[in-house]
């Protein structure tokens, strides 16, 4: 599990320090903004021109999420691969059960199985969320409701990830055992496996709106409220208009 603390501390840092960046554009951009207003105001004093300064919009408006794309990809990865690491043997002997044991018996083999995936899955996913969410709520980047209905949505999606990665390694460990494939080789492409198939419902989830609904319906229940509008008279693009 070292190299998987490694990674997750990484990845930690690296939204730290995106953060930090971002932050600091953030204040920076009106002091931009004044300064090439003031050059403009300067200029018209010689050309005659008016000027007219918009405000910039501000980056506090919409909150904060720490789980788009780029997170979903790094939190299917880990729980995927771990899943498809620790399930691909009991998911691919359950495979093999319909054929020794019968119908009835390699559906609840199966179905054991995928559980026992699903769980893994939810469980990595809703630690990685709780960690990155709970973050940025306690630095204001969001509110608690905003926060918790992301932990609750990922979560979920961790465990249809989990599903799906357990039933990939599983398929997969089946295939290369047929290979002559053993051991830790075959361990290691089975967590592939797994974060492959973690990674393809994830992209499901996320791309079919899911994944949003149900954390906008689960930070309503935390007592949120949807995003605020951008107030009138703002725009994402600051311009200057004669």
């Amino acid at each position: 599990m070292g190299g998987v603390d490694g990674l997750v501390n990484s990845f930690n840092q690296a939204i730290y320090t995106a953060g930090a960046v971002q932050g600091a554009v953030d204040t920076m951009v009106p002091a931009v903004y004044a300064v090439n207003g003031a050059v403009n105001q300067v200029a018209g004093v010689f050309s005659g021109d008016t000027y007219q300064q918009t405000q910039p919009y501000p980056p506090s408006v919409y909150p904060v999420s720490t789980t788009g794309n780029g997170f979903n990809l790094i939190s299917g990865i880990l729980s995927g691969g771990i899943t498809g690491g620790m399930m691909h043997n009991q998911v691919s002997d359950a495979f093999k059960s319909f054929k020794s044991q019968g119908m009835g018996a390699g559906f609840k083999n199966l179905g054991m199985a995928t559980l026992k995936s699903a769980g893994i899955g939810g469980l990595v996913s809703g630690l990685i969320s709780g960690v990155q969410n709970g973050a940025a709520a306690a630095r204001g980047e969001m509110s608690k409701a905003d926060a918790g209905g992301n932990v609750a949505a990922d979560t979920v999606g961790g465990l249809l990830g989990g599903a799906g990665a357990g039933i990939s390694a599983g398929l997969g460990s089946l295939a290369l055992r047929s290979f002559g494939l053993a051991g830790i080789p075959l361990t290691v492409a089975a967590a592939a496996a797994g974060a492959l198939g973690s990674v393809g419902v994830n992209y499901l989830y996320n791309s079919s709106g899911l994944r949003d609904n149900l954390a906008g319906t689960m930070r309503k229940a935390f007592g949120g409220t949807d995003p605020v509008a951008a107030p009138a008279g703002y725009y994402q693009q600051p311009a200057y208009g004669y």
